[in-house]
């Protein structure tokens, strides 16, 4: 009986000396093959280095996104910066955004200025917009109310009053 214990106590301390140095990945998402948003916050600045989707809901003086293929749904963000690919933002308010990827597209009720230097780009504002300057070839910048002041540097620059995001590729 002692050797039965013995061993047995072994055998747990073992398995708990193990159970340290064991890590599992469970997958990501939701279970059916979708992944959840992620909730993010920002105190100053955020940066967002890693693809998926994203909910920030509170406002936010700095925002970077650097990786590609990122869906973001934000409140309100006073300077945006888009460095990624394939990047689609939907927010309430932004000041400024500054977008140097390519094949983003950004849908903003409230927007001052866009700065576009990357291509195929779609930026698009149901109100007015106070300055667009684009660099970048092939993008499409809308605004339903007007734009003020436009600077294009670009090829094929669309300066509209409708985006229609499925055309942009």
């Amino acid at each position: 009986m002692k050797k039965f214990i013995a061993t047995t106590v072994g055998a747990l301390v073992v398995a708990f000396a193990l159970s340290g140095c064991i890590t599992i990945q469970l997958p990501a998402g939701n279970g059916a093959g979708q992944s959840d948003p992620r909730t993010i916050t920002c105190e100053g600045s955020q940066v967002i280095s890693e693809s998926g989707t994203y909910t920030l809901s509170e406002r936010c003086p700095n925002l970077s996104i650097e990786a590609n293929d990122v869906t973001l749904d934000a409140d309100e963000v006073v300077n945006l910066d888009i460095q990624g690919d394939r990047v689609t933002v939907q927010a309430s308010a932004v000041t400024t955004v500054v977008i140097g990827g390519n094949s983003n597209t950004v849908d903003i009720l409230a927007l001052s200025d866009a700065q576009v230097a990357g291509d195929r780009n779609s930026v698009h504002t149901p109100g007015s917009l106070d300055r667009a300057v684009v660099n970048g070839n092939d993008n499409r910048i809308a605004a339903d109310g007007g734009i003020a002041a436009t600077y294009d540097n670009g090829e094929r620059t669309d300066f509209g009053t409708e985006v229609d995001p499925t055309e942009i590729g």
